[in-house]
């Protein structure tokens, strides 16, 4: 009776460690399958790079192609989507869903989790970037990856100044190598500056808030760098100008630093806003812009003078005599050619839809008084 019970006792236990054998390697050929297969084998400490790149061919779809784009995502974006940094160095270690190119196929070396990383919370992230990444190769477009409101940020770029009105309106254009932006093609809007001064045209190193769904900053603290043209010391009032200088639109356009800052007297024919103006413009993936020193003219001036193809803006009484004109300008200084004496500012303008040039510009400011019909 013993030895049976002894006999029996021992099919069971081998009945049973076969069934957990097989168990084992049942679950490990579905874990091998999905490209997520966890063996005993502890995995080794990894590093990840901040920001984390890839690239895209523009062309193809596919590698090889002589047009590609990349994008580069801090790792903040990542840790956005419930991602810590052992979940995302062990991807980076272990998988091809951060690898620099991906052609929506996922897989994985087959070796454990750190003892830290719960696996549950592991493939909710894991699965969260492969189907960010698949989506991204089939549709040929880089977007964001992070749940992008809130996430901080820091980067450097020059900030243009879009207001229309009294109010500063700052946007930033930048060529900063780590980020790329979903923006509209008025850059990325920057919220919560207090400053007296004017950041028009300033090179600056922010840090902020990333805030309406990639399209904003919420400004934290800035550093002024450079800048892209000299600050204007404008003598108050404009009447007390001495020398004053003849010049026309075309020597103007043709070298503007050498009459920037100083009195001048053109001649052309004037216009004026006389509706509300809007600053609309296609979706852009990018901010990043070039500088030109070609000069363009000053477009949200309220008033413009213009010879021939050469256009300049004119300002009346002050810097913010911006967009529809508050009060026009009596008919004889709209149906005559006329001559404005002032202050030639300088300034910059932003051309173009995404592919964002930054020109110079500048814009006489002057009295009513200085507005006279050439005889």
């Amino acid at each position: 009776m013993k030895t049976r019970t002894l006999v029996v006792i021992g099919i069971i236990t081998t009945i049973v460690i076969s069934i957990t054998s097989i168990s084992i390697v049942f679950n490990q050929e579905i874990k091998l399958t999905t490209g997520i297969m966890i063996s005993d084998k502890k995995p080794e400490p990894s590093y990840i790079p901040d920001p984390i790149c890839i690239v895209l061919d523009k062309a193809t779809g596919s590698i090889g192609s002589a047009v590609t784009t990349d994008a580069c995502y801090p790792v903040s974006d990542f840790e956005s989507l419930g991602c810590d940094r052992m979940m995302l160095e062990h991807i980076y270690k272990y998988t091809n869903l951060l690898d620099e190119y991906f052609d929506g196929n996922y897989y994985g070396d087959a070796i454990g989790l750190p003892d830290e990383v719960s696996e549950e919370k592991y493939e909710k992230c894991a699965n969260t970037i492969y189907k960010k990444r698949k989506h991204i190769s089939e549709s040929r477009e880089i977007e964001s990856f992070s749940i992008v409101e809130g996430t901080k940020i820091q980067l450097e770029g020059v900030i243009v100044d879009m207001r229309l009105g009294s109010a500063h309106q700052y946007s930033l254009f930048t060529n900063d190598p780590r980020y790329t932006f979903s923006t509209g093609s008025n850059g990325i809007n920057l919220l919560g500056i207090h400053n007296e001064g004017d950041l028009n045209g300033k090179i600056v190193n922010l840090s902020g808030i990333r805030t309406q769904r990639d399209l904003g900053i919420y400004v934290e603290d800035f550093v002024v760098i450079d800048s892209l043209f000299s600050v204007p010391k404008i003598p108050n009032p404009v009447l007390t100008a001495k020398d004053i200088l003849d010049v026309s639109l075309e020597e103007l356009y043709e070298n503007p630093d050498q009459y920037y800052n100083r009195f001048v007297r053109v001649a052309g024919e004037l216009s004026e806003h006389e509706r509300e103006m809007l600053y609309a413009g296609v979706g852009c993936k990018t901010a990043k812009y070039v500088t030109s020193n070609e000069f363009a003219s000053d477009g949200p001036s309220s008033r413009h003078l213009q010879d021939d193809d050469k256009v300049i803006g004119v300002r009346i009484g002050t810097h913010d005599d911006l967009g529809k004109v508050k009060k026009l300008l009596p008919d004889e200084l709209k149906t005559n050619r006329v001559t404005v004496m002032g202050v030639f500012v300088p300034s910059i303008v932003e051309r173009g839809g995404c592919d964002h040039v930054i020109h110079k510009s500048g814009y006489v400011l002057t009295k009513l008084d200085d507005i006279e019909v050439v005889e």
